[in-house]
């Protein structure tokens, strides 16, 4: 560390990474329970469209790295 940086080996462990994927994991359920009630809501007639837009968003909401 003499010469100004840090080995994060060094640092002690914390949990704020797999809490913040939780959270957000946790926000994607919200966010695709609010959109699947929408689609029951408004599109209720053509299941296949329904099934069209969850496609394509969950493909959105987890793009490929």
């Amino acid at each position: 560390m003499s010469d100004g940086h840090f080995n994060r080996t060094l640092l002690p462990r914390n949990d704020y990474q797999s809490a913040l994927n939780m959270g957000k994991a946790m926000e994607r359920q919200t966010c695709e329970k609010a959109l699947l009630e929408a689609l029951d809501t408004h599109i209720k007639d053509n299941p296949e469209l329904k099934k069209n837009i969850l496609e394509t968003y969950k493909v959105k909401l987890h793009p490929k790295k």
